[in-house]
C-alpha cells in the first residue's frame, strides 16, 4: 500500500495545493524553514485537525468562513495480494460496484451469482487497485469520505464509488452494485443487487479506513513509548504506544534481526529487549537498552532514559523488519534527532531493505537525499503573502540533475539549500573569492554558494570550455526546482582575444543569461594576481624555507622573460641522438597556448606553472588551492590593492 496522489486544501499555509504523485520506496520533501513541510507531513498522515488557510488576499463571506474545514484528496494504491488479505477484516456488509457490462435485454441480464463471479474476477484481475477518497476534518473529527468533484457554499457533488473499473474506451464509473460480505477466504457472498449503491457502505471507503491505520508519522520530538500495559495486538498502533508489548512477544529471530540493524545505526548499542515490570493488576511492559553483553541490573538502562532518536529509530525498524503488510512511514527531519552518520545509515537501511514500504521523508540534508536515491522529490516553496506551493520532481529528473552537476565537477550538496549560485572555474577561486568579498565589507555572501566548474576527467592544465559549461547548465535548468538561480559565471581569461570573449558572452546571452553575468578575469588566471615577491617570500618563510625577497623577485623576473625556455631552445643540439635527451629536459613554456596577437607579459603568463616551479626551487611543496588561499590572505592584509580587479569584478556581479 502506498499514497500515490495527494492534494491538500485549506490547511495552515496551504490554500488549494497542486496535486503531487508519490511512489513506493523513498519520497523526499524539501523546502526552506517555515514553508509548510511539517504541516504537509501532518496532512499526509491523515491525522490533522481543521486549521483553514487565512489571508487578507482571499476575502470570504462570514457564512463561508464559518463553514470552512481542512481537507485532502488522495489515492491509496494497494496490490492484489494486499487486497486479498484485507477483505476478510472488513467484517461487515459492503457495497461493491459491478463492472460495466454490455447493454442486454432484461430477460438476458446476468443473475446474482453471475454478477458475484464478475465482481470477484474484476477485483483480482489487476495487480494494483487505486482508491480515491477524501480526508476531511469536520464535526470535531477526521472522516474518510468520497472526493468532492465540485464544491460551493450550497452544494457538493461527490465522486462515487471510491474505486472504479476500466474498459477499452477508458474510465467508466459503475452505477450498479452488489451488497454482501467477504468471508475469511476472501470470497464475496452477495446478498442483494442494488441499482444504486448506498454511499455509507461503499467498499472503497471501508478499505481506505483500514489502510489509514497503516500510516505512521515520526516527528522530531521524543516519543514516550518505553512502557505500556500488556496488550496482545498484532500490529503496531499509529502512535507506536504498544511497541513494548509487541517486542516482548516478538519471535527471537526477528528480535535478533531488529537488533542487528539497530546496532548498525547506533554502534554504541548492544541490544534492546522488553520485559514485564510491576505486579498484578498494574503489570506493565518496559523496553530496556544495554551497551554490552551483561546481566547486571546496573548496566541495563530504560529506553525512557536513552537519547531522543533511539525511540524513533526503534519504532521505524520494527515496522521495517516485522510489519507483515506494506505501510507508509512519514519521517520529519531525521537529521534533527540523529547524528549525521546515524541518519545516513538509517536512510541506507530503508532504501536497501527488501520489504517495500513507502517512506516520505522531510529533510534539509543533501547527504540524506543522495543516500536515499529517492523515487520522487517534492519541493515546497512559499512567497510572502502567498500560500505554500508544491512542485513534484520525479526520480528521472533528479538523476538528470545529479548527472549534470557531476559533469560540472559539482554535487547536489554544493548547491542545495542556497538562494543563488556563483559558478567559478576552479577550486582556488572557490576558496579565495569569499575572502576577497568579506574583506571588501560591502557585500555579504549570505545564501550564495560559490561552486567550481571543471570536468573531473580533464588533464591538469587543460582549460575549461565555457560552451560545454553552457550546454550542461541549460540541461540543469530544464524545469528542476532544486537548483537555485545562477548569480553568474567567472572564467579564466586563458589568453583569449577580446573577440573570442565577446563571442562566448554572446552564446550565453542567446541562452537567456545576461551579458554582465558572464565575466572573464582580466588576467590569464587567478594565480596571475598572486605573483608578488613579498607575499611569496613571506609564505616560504612560514613554510620554514630560507628565501630572500630580492632572490624571489629575480626568479620571478626570469620567469616573466621565459628565460629558461628561451635558453633551452637556444641550446638545441644538431645531433639526432642528442636531441632525444634535450627534449627530456624541456622546461615549462610559460606563454604556451596564447591566442595569436596576445602580448607576452605578467598578465598572460601561466602563473600556476610559475609558482609551482618557483616553490620547487626553494624546496617547498606547491599545493595549488592551499598556497593560493595563503597568498590571498597575505595580500588582503598587506597589499589589498593587488586584488582590486577581482574585487571590482565580484562587486559587479553581486550588485
Amino acid at each position: 500500500m502506498h499514497i500515490s496522489r495527494f492534494q491538500l486544501n485549506e490547511y495552515k499555509g496551504f490554500h488549494h495545493s497542486e496535486e503531487i504523485r508519490l511512489e513506493p520506496g523513498i519520497n523526499i520533501i524539501v523546502g526552506q524553514n517555515n514553508v509548510g513541510k511539517s504541516a504537509f507531513l501532518e496532512a499526509l498522515s491523515l491525522r490533522f485537525t481543521s486549521h483553514p488557510y487565512k489571508s487578507s488576499r482571499i476575502p470570504r463571506s462570514p457564512r463561508a468562513e464559518a463553514n470552512m474545514s481542512s481537507w485532502a484528496n488522495l489515492s491509496l494504491t494497494l496490490s492484489k495480494d494486499e487486497l486479498f488479505t484485507l477483505l476478510p477484516r472488513l467484517n461487515q456488509t459492503v457495497c461493491v460496484p459491478i463492472p460495466p457490462t454490455p447493454q442486454t435485454p432484461e430477460s438476458e441480464k446476468p443473475g446474482l451469482e453471475e454478477l458475484r463471479r464478475l465482481v470477484e474476477q474484476q477485483l483480482f484481475a489487476q495487480e494494483l487497485m487505486a482508491i480515491d477518497v477524501q480526508a476531511r476534518f469536520e464535526n470535531n473529527s477526521l472522516t474518510i469520505c468520497h472526493q468532492s468533484a465540485m464544491q460551493s457554499d450550497d452544494q457538493k457533488h461527490f465522486r462515487y464509488p471510491a474505486i472504479h473499473y476500466f474498459d477499452g474506451d477508458g474510465s467508466k464509473q459503475s452505477r450498479e452494485f452488489l451488497n454482501g460480505n467477504f468471508d475469511l477466504g476472501g470470497k464475496f457472498e452477495a446478498e442483494t443487487h442494488q441499482p444504486a449503491g448506498e454511499e455509507s457502505l461503499d467498499f472503497g471507503l471501508h478499505l481506505a479506513r483500514h489502510l489509514k491505520e497503516r500510516i505512521y508519522i515520526f516527528r522530531a520530538e521524543r516519543m514516550d513509548i518505553h512502557k505500556c500495559a500488556m496488550v496482545y495486538d498484532k500490529e503496531l498502533r499509529p502512535n507506536a504506544i504498544n511497541l513494548p508489548a509487541l517486542l516482548l512477544q516478538l519471535n527471537p529471530g526477528l528480535l535478533d534481526k531488529l537488533n542487528q540493524y539497530l546496532c548498525l545505526i547506533f554502534p554504541q548499542i548492544h541490544r534492546v529487549f522488553a520485559r514485564m515490570i510491576g505486579g498484578a493488576p498494574q503489570q506493565e511492559v518496559e523496553i530496556f537498552v544495554t551497551q554490552f553483553e551483561t546481566t547486571e541490573e546496573e548496566d541495563i538502562v530504560s529506553l525512557g532514559s536513552s537519547g531522543t532518536g533511539l525511540s524513533q529509530v526503534l519504532a521505524i525498524l520494527y515496522l521495517v523488519v516485522c510489519a507483515k503488510e506494506p505501510s507508509v512511514l512519514i519521517i520529519d527531519e531525521p537529521q534533527s534527532f540523529l547524528h549525521p552518520g546515524a541518519a545516513r545509515k538509517l536512510i541506507e537501511t530503508l532504501s536497501t531493505y527488501p520489504q517495500q514500504h513507502q517512506y516520505i521523508i522531510a529533510t534539509h540534508s543533501p547527504a540524506l537525499i543522495a543516500a536515499a536515491e529517492p523515487a520522487t522529490v517534492t519541493l515546497i516553496t512559499k512567497e510572502k503573502g502567498e500560500p505554500s506551493k508544491l512542485t513534484g520532481i520525479d526520480g528521472k529528473s533528479l538523476e538528470q540533475l545529479n548527472w549534470c552537476l557531476s559533469e560540472l565537477g559539482a554535487r547536489l550538496s554544493d548547491v542545495f539549500g542556497y538562494d543563488r549560485v556563483l559558478w567559478v572555474e576552479g577550486d582556488t577561486e572557490r576558496e579565495c573569492f569569499p575572502l576577497i568579498l568579506r574583506a571588501s565589507g560591502q557585500h555579504k555572501l549570505y545564501g550564495t554558494a560559490i561552486v567550481q566548474v571543471h570536468n573531473p576527467g580533464d588533464v591538469v592544465g587543460e582549460r575549461c570550455d565555457p560552451r560545454r559549461v553552457l550546454g550542461i547548465y541549460q540541461r540543469l535548468c530544464e524545469g528542476n526546482g532544486l537548483l537555485p538561480p545562477t548569480l553568474g559565471f567567472v572564467f579564466d581569461n586563458e589568453g583569449r582575444t577580446k573577440d573570442q570573449i565577446e563571442e562566448l558572452q554572446t552564446a550565453f546571452v542567446a541562452a537567456g543569461i545576461e551579458k554582465h553575468c558572464v565575466q572573464f578575469l582580466p588576467r590569464r588566471m587567478y594565480e596571475n594576481y598572486l605573483l608578488a615577491s613579498q607575499a611569496i617570500t613571506a609564505l616560504l618563510h612560514d613554510l620554514g624555507k630560507t628565501a630572500e625577497e630580492s632572490v624571489v623577485a629575480a626568479e620571478l623576473e626570469s620567469a616573466f622573460s621565459n628565460a629558461a625556455f628561451d635558453e633551452w631552445k637556444r641550446r638545441k643540439p644538431q645531433d639526432k641522438a642528442a636531441q632525444d635527451e634535450w627534449i627530456k629536459t624541456k622546461p615549462n613554456d610559460y606563454f604556451q597556448g596564447l591566442a595569436p596577437g596576445i602580448p607576452k607579459d605578467t598578465t598572460t603568463i601561466h602563473a600556476a606553472n610559475v609558482l609551482s616551479d618557483l616553490f620547487a626551487k626553494f624546496g617547498a611543496s606547491y599545493r595549488k588551492i592551499e598556497t593560493g588561499r595563503m597568498l590571498t590572505q597575505w595580500l588582503l592584509q598587506n597589499d589589498p590593492a593587488a586584488l582590486n580587479d577581482i574585487q571590482v569584478l565580484l562587486e559587479r556581479l553581486f550588485s
